[in-house]
């Protein structure tokens, strides 16, 4: 036999492995014209049908699939469906074009409906959008975080309720204002990119804003009682740094008792832990905000660690260039202490993000919003106290210690001395009163004898 013998007998499954076994390259079916069964020399098997059209005057042939996962029985029930189409002057292969059509419509429907679909929406469409980008990842992670109850909602039903709701929730649980309104602004993202994908015709959420923060939330204000730290409460607030450095060591240690968690650092012989003690000590010694804590890198900081030039983040939209500050011998310490800790870096942020540690991106707003509370009590410090009062302690040290202000206003950053009178300048009066005080008890009091 040659290698392009065919055969004619009734297509079956007995058929067909017989023919395969005698190296026929085709079988024609016996009962219904056109109907074949190919060997191919990939050695697939594959049935086809092949008809006289009477549009194109062709003989068009359509492939039924391969055997054995289409059984000859059940490709022998499609012939027959199509023979009996060709009777009716329907054409097979028109026919089949529009059912895979039809197919692709309810495809491309059923897909588009559940893109609609909040959660389905961030899988297969915004979330890989995002990780094109360098946040990507951060801002996926944030959607799922905090948006996740609304998974199985559709886009378009948002209200403006449901985002009432969702922050009031949040700020139940404790999060920030700022972190809140992050989170926001990626979901805007989100709704915009689906109204450009035309997911959605319009951003249901348009408009809408977040209701303003709670008085106790706003983040990086001069908030905190002007005033200095009576002595007790330094003492109180050393001990609680003290005491919160312990726990994390502490925590360590037990921790590193597992198998699982021995790679993690011996936190033992470290002075700081983490972040928090040297970035509290940092406003503690050299009154800085913290968001200028916070993006303080190691090149604004002179070799000696006795200076620090950068521009002042609360004040930069005044136009206002680098700032020179002079640090005290204990921050310059604390500093010291920190960067031989860190590996001597010389660039990067001076408090990296640990959620970060291989970008070393910068601290997040809320950084020290969950420690202080607990460093607080830890020293039996009063619950209310702010962390900004320590930059305000900073300033009335040394107006108390008679420091001028013009020196008090450019160590606090201030735009203008006016700044600093405004909030300091009772201090300054109260600190010359005490002083008269003091040379009048030395000098005694005048004693006037009346006619």
């Amino acid at each position: 036999m040659t290698s392009k013998e065919t055969l004619t007998r009734k297509i079956t499954e007995h058929a067909i492995r017989a023919a395969r076994k005698n190296g026929i390259w085709r079988v024609y079916d016996s009962s219904i014209s056109g109907f074949f069964c190919q060997f191919n020399k990939d050695e697939t098997i594959t049935l086809y049908f092949r008809y006289r059209s009477k549009l194109t005057k062709g003989r068009p042939v359509l492939k039924l699939g391969n055997w054995p996962a289409l059984s000859a029985d059940d490709a022998r029930g499609v012939v027959q469906g199509w023979v009996a189409d060709l009777s009716n002057g329907i054409e097979p292969k028109i026919k089949r074009q529009q059912l895979q059509e039809e197919q692709r419509l309810q495809e491309a429907s059923q897909r588009h409906q559940e893109l609609q679909i909040f959660g389905r929406f961030i899988e297969l469409r915004y979330g890989p959008h995002l990780l094109r980008n360098k946040l990507g990842k951060e801002d996926v992670q944030r959607l799922k975080r905090h948006f996740s109850h609304w998974n199985r909602r559709p886009i378009g039903e948002l209200t403006k309720g449901d985002v009432t709701r969702w922050q009031h929730k949040w700020e139940r649980a404790g999060l920030a204002h700022a972190t809140i309104a992050r989170s926001y602004a990626v979901l805007q993202g989100l709704l915009n990119h689906a109204v450009e994908v035309e997911v959605v015709s319009a951003n249901p959420l348009k408009g809408v804003s977040l209701l303003r923060p709670p008085a106790a939330d706003v983040d990086d204000q001069e908030e905190g009682e002007r005033r200095a730290l009576e002595r007790h409460e330094v003492k109180c607030l050393f001990r609680g740094l003290e005491i919160y450095t312990a726990e994390k060591k502490e925590a360590r240690r037990r921790s590193r008792l597992k198998k699982s968690n021995r790679h993690l650092p011996d936190l033992t012989n470290l002075t700081y832990v983490d972040h928090v003690v040297p970035a509290i000590l940092c406003i503690y010694y050299g009154g800085f905000r913290p968001g200028d804590v916070f993006g303080l890198q190691w090149p604004q900081i002179d070799h000696d660690m006795r200076s620090i030039r950068k521009v002042v983040e609360k004040i930069a939209h005044h136009g206002k260039g680098k700032m020179h500050f002079k640090l005290s011998r204990s921050l310059s310490n604390v500093l010291r202490t920190w960067w031989n800790e860190q590996g001597k870096p010389s660039t990067g942020y001076v408090f990296p993000s640990p959620r970060n540690a291989k970008d070393r991106r910068r601290l997040s707003k809320g950084a020290l919003r969950k420690a202080w509370p607990k460093i607080k009590k830890y020293g039996g410090l009063d619950a209310g106290l702010d962390l900004y009062t320590l930059r305000h302690n900073f300033a009335s040290q040394l107006i108390m210690a008679g420091v001028d202000l013009m020196t008090v206003s450019k160590l606090m950053g201030h735009t203008s001395i006016e700044t600093t009178i405004k909030h300091y300048g009772h201090l300054r009066q109260q600190h010359i009163e005490e002083a008269l005080e003091l040379v009048e008890k030395k000098q005694g009091r005048p004693r006037i004898s009346h006619p």
